[in-house]
């Protein structure tokens, strides 16, 4: 019976981690000065582009599904993989320290893009040539991603990690 309620815990407190990330993310993106400053370079850049998007009813579907699977990517990716990996490998090793739970899930979550693009095997992990811009919001990105990962980390270690591997028979 211990058993099923630790599972509880522990997936209320994945449950709750995920969410303090998922709500800190888009405030910690929309605070940040240089991703507004890119954001709005793009958008000057593109605004061409964007009207014609809007002029047939195909390529706005197409765009609003793309946009969907870019932000559904990003919080499985950034919010949800980085605190479950932690708290799993916590969990079966019994580890209790705060500096696990926070340290590990913000390293993956900070690590995230870089995993990505190693995993699909694009491109050398460097912006481009030139484009200080881009590689400095890229950094600011991962510094957030970082950010994000912590909030998520350290809201699961409240709830379930500080108490992994009490009461539990291991053996």
């Amino acid at each position: 019976m211990q058993t099923i309620g630790r599972w509880l815990v522990l997936i209320f407190a994945l449950g709750l981690g995920i969410s303090a990330a998922v709500i800190f993310l888009p405030i910690a993106l929309f605070s940040d000065p240089l991703l507004r400053e890119i954001g709005a370079t793009l958008a000057t850049d593109r605004i061409e582009a964007f009207v014609m998007l809007f002029m047939s009813p195909d390529a706005v579907a197409g765009f609003a599904g793309g946009a969907l699977a870019i932000v559904w990517m990003a919080i499985i990716a950034i919010c949800v993989a980085p605190v479950t990996i932690a708290g799993v490998i916590g969990e079966a090793a019994g580890i209790r320290s705060i500096f696990w739970y926070v340290g590990a899930t913000g390293l993956l979550a900070g690590a995230m893009p870089w995993i990505l693009r190693a995993a699909k095997g694009t491109g050398d992990g460097s912006a481009g040539a030139g484009d200080a811009l881009a590689r400095a919001g890229e950094l600011r990105l991962s510094l957030i991603f970082l950010l994000t990962g912590l909030v998520a980390g350290l809201v699961y270690w409240l709830v379930a990690g500080r108490n992994t591997g009490t009461g539990v028979d291991r053996g």
